[in-house]
């Protein structure tokens, strides 16, 4: 695909810009890169005497304090929302933006209208300043959550058709070269769930989270699906193609679901939410050995799911969490956010409710 370059404002980006060459000692990232949620011009929580409207933005902040270092750009973003974000191992920023499908009711699915949505993949340069197309999506299907690989060769993404989108993802992997495309789990019935797909460090393995479709319930004319079975982690090979999902896998506890799972320097790192559909059980960090054998288990609060990001060598971990018991039980809910050293999850800073909550962190 031909690349359209544009120049954009001069953004500062320290970590990247500093980053150590990977087989230096690796020391965690100064910045990371997330959408916050709900602030106003003067970058603060809409529900403080704001001045402005309200938006959400793609920003540059500290993970030692939260504070907003730098507004990377509004949302939405040409119309459209950030379906995830990812760090390439050269410094610069893929954005994934989707709007869509129109819906045709108020039912969980939405009744979707086909040919109504849009998607597309940039590329930031956030220290020349430089924007650039990467990969667009056709207006009956959406693309999201791409991540580059780390050879800078290939990139995965969560693929579906417009109006079939909900609970139907598949994923892709396409040659930037070449455009020769892989898929995996194109061919799963309806219903089932899966999450962004990660690369392992040597480009050859994809992980993500799986739910199986639990019974294939689906209407068609609402676009709804019963809940799919709870999650898995899957190790798979992202050389070639497979019509369902062939690999290695490993469940969270029972009564729990893994809400995010990435391939580290050595082994993998997991959330487990636990409590039932409604998460009102702990919320812990797993950490699994190369054979996805757990080696720790540490607890980070109750009540939650969160998102996962690592730095470039992968050994590090953000963790952002959004925390609420609900009713009587607890206080109001809470945004956490943590790295994580070496198995040991540290608390770097919190934020009330749901204003200025990151997400599709990436550091």
């Amino acid at each position: 695909m031909s690349a359209t370059v544009v120049a954009v404002g001069a953004i500062l980006f320290p970590a990247c810009a500093t980053q150590p060459p990977l087989t230096a000692p690796s020391q965690p990232p100064s910045t990371f890169v997330s959408v916050r949620i709900g602030f106003d011009d003067r970058q603060r929580p809409c529900n403080e005497g704001s001045k402005g409207p309200c938006h959400d933005a793609v920003v540059l902040s500290d993970p030692n304090t939260g504070q907003i270092l730098k507004v990377i750009h509004d949302l939405p973003w040409d119309g459209m929302q950030v379906s995830g974000l990812a760090l390439a191992r050269d410094g610069r920023l893929w954005v994934s933006l989707g709007s869509g499908p129109a819906c045709t009711s108020g039912v969980a699915g939405c009744g979707p209208r086909p040919y109504t949505c849009r998607s597309r993949v940039l590329e930031l340069d956030l220290v020349r300043g430089t924007t650039k197309s990467i990969l667009r999506g056709g207006d009956d299907e959406l693309i999201a959550a791409a991540e580059p690989s780390p050879t800078g060769r290939s990139v995965a993404y969560l693929h579906s058709g417009c109006a079939t989108s909900y609970f139907n993802d598949s994923i892709r992997i396409e040659d930037l070269d070449t455009g020769r495309t892989e898929s995996i789990a194109a061919a799963l019935p309806r219903c089932h769930g899966l999450g962004p797909p990660h690369w392992t460090a040597d480009a050859r393995h994809l992980v993500f989270t799986y739910s199986a479709a639990s019974d294939g319930l689906y209407s068609g004319a609402a676009g709804t699906c019963s809940m799919p079975e709870p999650s898995v982690i899957e190790t798979v090979d992202a050389t070639r193609s497979q019509p369902k999902v062939t690999g290695s896998a490993v469940a969270a506890d029972p009564d729990c679901e893994i809400s995010d799972a990435r391939p580290m320097k050595s082994g993998y790192l997991a959330l487990e939410s636990c409590g039932g559909q409604n998460f009102d059980g702990p919320l812990r960090i797993l950490r699994f050995d190369a054979g996805l054998r757990i080696t720790s288990r540490r607890s980070i609060g109750r009540c939650g799911s969160g998102e996962v990001s690592l730095d470039r060598a992968m050994q590090h971990a953000l963790i952002t969490t959004y925390q609420y018991c609900g009713g009587l039980r607890t206080a109001d809910p809470i945004t956490r956010v943590f790295v994580e050293k070496n198995g040991d999850p540290k608390l770097t800073f919190s934020v009330p409710g749901g204003d200025l909550n990151p997400s599709s962190i990436a550091w």
